[in-house]
């Protein structure tokens, strides 16, 4: 059976989790009948063709159309929220969360160390392709690129974070699977909200506007460039590529906003009766 989700050249770690997620919890699962597992990630869409023959555990639904399935053939052990459920014609009992909820559960995912933060920013995947943000903590504020930190250092970061700024969703899961507070917050362009409001409203935590922390302009030269590295095969090029340096001001503007909603907000936390049944369906 092959796993089914996207492979960015450059690294995410919300699809990046699947293989050795699915590795852990299922080691078997290659040698099953079923000809395809879809995994961790927004998946079921049109663009997936006809779904037949297949495992669902966790996916959700966005971007387009619903994909058909042949529910003859596939097995859906569960969806990733209820937007997903009635975008498929599921019962709401078809919910089992997103996957990556359950990374507590797993000791594989739960061995690394990292220093306490005040506050870590999870940037979204084209925020880090965009630009430069700095390696180390500024002024106890650190920046989680989903592409070049490791699954174990991304999952601790979060672990040890008093307030986590979620411009990437997986950044507001982990936070939520390990009950830390969080935020949803924008430095670059719009995103999915259906996929947001699916992962919340499996746990039951309002979908609060999220806040402009740096307001950039996606640059369509550097956009550009990185779709002609991708067409031409040169991944590692592609994921060496850094960014435009922020420059100082910028720093500081984000540093500023961070503080100012770490003083004036309580973080979203997931309840431990919701996190234990969705644990439960998982």
């Amino acid at each position: 059976m092959k796993l089914q989700y996207h492979r960015d050249p450059r690294g995410n770690f919300g699809d990046d989790l699947n293989e050795p997620f699915f590795t852990e919890i299922c080691p078997e699962y290659q040698e099953s009948r079923y000809d395809k597992l879809y995994g961790i990630g927004t998946l079921l869409n049109k663009s997936a063709g006809t779904i037949r023959n297949s495992i669902i555990f966790g996916s959700g639904y966005g971007q387009g159309a619903a994909p058909v399935i042949d529910q003859r053939s596939t097995h859906i052990v569960g969806v990733r929220g209820p937007l997903t459920a009635r975008a498929l014609g599921l019962d709401e009992q078809s919910v089992i969360g997103d996957p990556a909820l359950l990374l507590p559960k797993i000791e594989k995912f739960n061995g690394g160390g990292a220093p306490k933060r005040r506050i870590v920013i999870c940037l979204h995947h084209r925020t880090a392709e965009e630009r430069d943000f700095p390696s180390q903590p500024v002024s106890d504020v650190a920046f989680l690129d989903p592409g070049t930190n490791s699954l174990e250092d991304y999952i601790a970061t979060i672990k040890n974070a008093d307030l986590v700024l979620a411009e990437a969703m997986h950044g507001a899961i982990v936070a939520a699977a390990y009950q830390v507070p969080f935020l949803r917050v924008k430095l670059l362009g719009k995103y999915d909200e259906g996929k947001w409001e699916d992962f919340l409203q499996s746990l039951h935590i309002p979908n609060l506007a999220a806040t402009d922390l740096l307001k950039m302009q996606p640059s369509r030269f550097r956009q550009g460039e990185l779709l002609l590295l991708r067409k031409m095969g040169r991944k590692s090029f592609y994921k060496s590529l850094p960014g435009r340096p922020l420059s100082d001001p910028e720093i500081e503007n984000i540093i500023e906003e961070s503080m100012l909603l770490y003083r004036a907000r309580p973080g979203l936390v997931a309840h431990e009766r919701q996190l234990s049944e969705i644990h439960e369906r998982l």
